[in-house]
């Protein structure tokens, strides 16, 4: 039925976001955390893993549009990337996420630049790092 594949001529196929990479390590990040909670703020973890995974994609899908398209998958990003940040504040000020039992939560590294950076916003109490949640601007905007 379909005998020819359809090819996009101006397809970039080796042109990965930078943005994407740190998204798909924050997201890594996030899920580890959630996979440690248990009952009965499970639902709240699974969430977790849903927004987190849901960041990169998008961002993923809105590189490969244009237009309004692009900017609004862009935009769903930024929305997940905070819904995240609130559902692992949560976790964290309840106890069920051990990194805050210090009760440390203004610098939640929701997107850490890297995992070495997680761990030494930990060490020192968040005081290290920028956290996406607090201060966070949203995506530029498409032209």
């Amino acid at each position: 039925m379909n005998s020819q594949e359809a090819t996009m001529n101006n397809a970039l196929p080796n042109s990965n976001l930078i943005v994407t990479e740190k998204a798909i390590q924050a997201a890594a990040d996030a899920i580890a955390m959630a996979r440690t909670v248990t009952a009965p703020l499970k639902s709240i973890a699974d969430q977790v893993i849903r927004s987190a995974s849901s960041v990169p994609a998008n961002l993923e899908e809105g590189h490969g549009r244009t237009g309004r398209d692009r900017a609004h998958h862009w935009r769903i990003a930024y929305a997940s990337a905070k819904e995240v940040g609130v559902h692992l504040r949560i976790l964290c000020l309840s106890g069920a996420v051990p990194l805050c039992l210090r009760g440390e939560t203004r610098a939640l590294p929701v997107y850490p630049a890297g995992s070495s950076r997680a761990r030494s916003s930990k060490d020192d109490g968040g005081a290290s790092g920028s956290s996406a949640v607090s201060g966070s601007q949203p995506p530029p905007r498409a032209r």
